[in-house]
C-alpha cells in the first residue's frame, strides 16, 4: 500500500489489536492522504526542528527483513540504511524475543547529522505514561514498554483507523545523537 514503513511491526495479544498498523481509510476522508507517512507507523524517524518527522526515502533496493524463529522466540534484523539513506550512514532494526509474552527492539545506526530521533508506536488505546515506562492496558492483558534512553514521552491523538476508531501515536524522543544503539523492551 506504498507506506512509508520499512521496519514496522504489530503486536496482537489472544487477536487483539495492541501496537497497530493504521492502514487506510476511505479515500474520501481527510487522514487518508497523511496515512503512508512514517511517524504514523511503529518505526523509528529522525526528528527536524518543530518536531517535523521525515518520511523514509523509497526503496532503491530491496527492504528484506532476516532472521529465523519458533512459536515461542525470535530473532530477526533487518537493514533501514537504503531507506533512511537521505538522513542515516546506517541503520539496522534488531527484534528479539526469547518467550511469547516479551520481545525488545534495538535500534542501531549513525545519523548523518547529529539530532533528535523518536519511535513512534500506534495503538487503539490509549498510553498510559509514567516516567520511561509505558503501559497498555486492558482487562486481560498489561503490556509494559520501557525505554530508558528516551528523554521525553508523549502521546498525541491525529487519526482515526479503517474502521473509525481513534488511534494514539506514542512518540519516545531521545537526546541529541550521532550515533545511536537504542534499546526497548516490551
Amino acid at each position: 500500500h506504498s507506506h512509508f514503513d520499512k521496519g514496522s511491526f504489530v503486536v496482537e495479544v489472544d487477536q487483539h489489536p495492541v501496537l497497530i498498523d493504521p492502514g487506510m481509510s476511505s479515500y474520501a476522508s481527510i487522514n487518508a492522504a497523511s496515512l503512508p507517512q512514517s511517524s504514523l507507523h511503529n518505526v523509528l524517524t529522525p526528528v527536524f526542528e518543530n518536531n517535523v518527522y521525515p518520511d523514509q526515502d523509497i526503496p532503491s533496493k530491496p527492504v528484506i527483513p532476516k532472521g529465523h524463529g519458533t512459536n515461542t522466540n525470535l530473532n530477526a534484523k533487518i537493514d533501514l540504511s537504503n531507506v533512511w539513506r537521505s538522513h542515516m550512514c546506517s541503520y539496522t532494526r534488531y527484534i528479539k524475543s526469547n518467550q511469547i509474552d516479551e520481545f525488545s527492539i534495538t535500534d542501531s545506526g549513525i545519523l548523518k547529522l547529529p539530532g533528535y530521533l523518536a519511535f513512534h508506536l500506534q495503538s487503539v488505546m490509549p498510553f498510559e505514561i509514567k516516567e520511561n515506562s509505558v503501559f497498555l492496558k486492558t482487562k486481560k492483558f498489561t503490556l509494559c514498554i520501557t525505554a530508558d534512553w528516551a528523554t521525553t514521552i508523549h502521546q498525541e491523538q491525529k487519526i482515526i483507523d479503517l474502521v473509525e476508531r481513534d488511534v494514539y501515536t506514542l512518540i519516545m524522543m531521545s537526546d541529541v545523537l550521532a550515533r545511536f544503539n537504542l534499546f526497548t523492551q516490551f
